[in-house]
């Protein structure tokens, strides 16, 4: 039996070329690409993990924005590394092989799911509030 040490996780690039890589190498894809990366997600393989917490007060300031890469003419949906960076250091990266910032957009589904389920928890409490207010009402 494999430890999980060594678990080897398989990561398709373009042009189907595999790469394998230790479980604890796998920060983020060696690559920028626009392809599906798969990821471990496996308990196991985490330690300090703790919930996400007040995650509205920090979207609001998150500016998504739609731009053209230099030197391409596709039209691309995102953030600016720079300014996600002063919101939430976490999920932005230097490059390991250029001087960039990287977003890790994997990490900022996490961050807005929990925004979302902040905002349908107060949508729940005002809908119960203008239930009651109706009932009084009437």
């Amino acid at each position: 039996m494999i430890s999980k040490k060594l678990f080897f996780f398989i990561t398709i690039y373009m042009g189907f070329t595999p790469y394998y890589s230790i479980a604890e190498q796998l920060n983020q894809p060696k690559i920028c690409s626009d392809k599906f990366q798969p990821w471990c997600s496996d308990k196991e393989l985490k330690r300090n993990i703790s919930n996400i917490a007040s995650t509205i007060d920090k979207i609001v300031e998150i500016q998504g924005v739609r731009y053209q890469l230099n030197g391409s003419n596709q039209v691309e949906f995102g953030f600016i590394a720079q300014d996600l960076q002063r919101i939430y250091p976490e999920v932005v990266r230097e490059s390991y092989d250029m001087d960039y910032l990287r977003v890790d957009y994997r990490s900022m589904i996490a961050i807005l799911l929990e925004a979302v389920k902040e905002q349908e928890k107060r949508i729940r409490t005002l809908e119960s509030l203008i239930e009651k207010d109706t009932t009084i009402s009437e």
